[in-house]
């Protein structure tokens, strides 16, 4: 009995001090961030659509398109008007790109540099997601993007990375749920949409701690400064 009453006077006392203080504050601050893989300043860009599954394909492509056109730093050119400078499918069979004569329509088009890349789906420890026959709970997937971009008159990689999405912890109905088709289709465009980012700056929201008033790092200028301001 005695044991309980100190843990209620424990608690009751954490309760108190969170309702007279509050929980420290966040805030969350734009921060600028450097482009990771710079496109601006290398002239006209085409966009080529990702090496992606089928289904995600046409959206992660206008999400990298959107974002670095909304950016307004890097004339972009959809890939896929690169088409009508080709003599032959630019595209295998299994929808690969084939990257020579995609260079090769680049250069008719009077293109600078292009950008390809290559959409995987991966569970926590790396393996491909739906690689597994057997699995014991719910897997967490993200979407990873390994992209080059080429500089097109001498067809050479001149910056190379990797965008990755959040990880998220995927429902317990079959695979091919509309559910989780949908989970893994916003993980691509996620995806798809930092890598755009990592081409151009940008502004990253950041989740920051703010001093709380009565503890912490900070309190105390914290409340000199509200002294000062009354």
């Amino acid at each position: 009995m005695l044991r309980s009453y100190k843990a209620f006077q424990v608690a009751a006392f954490i309760l108190a001090l969170a309702l007279l203080t509050g929980c420290a504050p966040t805030a969350t601050l734009l921060v600028p961030q450097p482009a990771a893989t710079p496109a601006v300043g290398r002239g006209r860009l085409a966009v080529m659509e990702l090496d992606a599954p089928e289904a995600h394909r046409p959206l992660a492509h206008r999400a990298v398109c959107e974002r670095l056109g909304r950016s307004g730093l890097v004339p972009v050119v959809d890939g896929r008007e690169l088409q009508r400078f080709a003599p032959w499918p630019l595209h295998h069979n299994d929808g690969r790109l084939k990257r020579d004569a995609a260079i090769d329509a680049a250069r008719r088009m009077g293109l600078d540099s292009m950008l390809v890349g290559q959409v995987q789906l991966l569970e926590a420890d790396g393996s491909p997601y739906g690689s597994k026959a057997f699995r014991f709970g719910n897997p967490a997937v993200r979407a990873v993007v390994a992209y080059e971009l080429l500089d097109v008159r001498s067809g050479q990689v001149v910056f190379d990375g990797i965008a990755e999405s959040d990880e998220v912890m995927l429902d317990g109905e079959s695979r091919s749920s509309k559910s989780q088709e949908k989970a893994l289709e916003q993980l691509t465009v996620q995806a798809a949409r930092r890598l755009a980012e990592r081409l151009i700056p940008h502004d990253q929201a950041t989740a920051v701690k703010l001093a709380a008033p009565a503890y912490g790092a900070g309190a105390s200028r914290l409340r000199e400064g509200n002294r000062a301001a009354e």
